[in-house]
């Protein structure tokens, strides 16, 4: 299954500005990715996006707090320190996220995996 998304992208020089409308996403906040140079907006299901065309080959730190399986079910506990979310996004039907600040809950179901 796709993420559905509608899209308008530019590039300019070694930048790229996007706007998307996620119809899944209902987060707000702010996202920066130091990695690709990525600075993130989110209000709802609209994202605004600015990326330069570098790695820097530097990450924010970011870790696991707890994880959980049960099965092909992973609930895992989360923090980053590039992101400040709130809200509820679904990536897809089997990767879905509960975002509070810093913090976020992932709840995936990895359908490919046998029993």
């Amino acid at each position: 299954m796709t993420r559905h998304r509608l899209e308008w992208s530019a590039e300019r020089g070694n930048r790229r500005f996007e706007i998307a409308i996620l119809p899944f996403n209902w987060t707000f906040g702010i996202y920066y990715e130091n990695s690709i140079q990525q600075f993130v907006v989110l209000i709802g299901p609209l994202t605004l996006s600015c990326e330069r065309k570098i790695d820097s080959g530097k990450f924010w730190p970011s870790g696991t707090i707890f994880c959980w399986h049960f099965r092909q079910w992973e609930i895992r506990f989360d923090w980053s320190l590039h992101q400040f979310l709130v809200g509820y996004s679904r990536a897809a039907w089997h990767d879905q996220g509960i975002y509070l600040g810093p913090i976020d809950i992932q709840i995936e179901y990895h359908y490919w995996q046998a029993s």
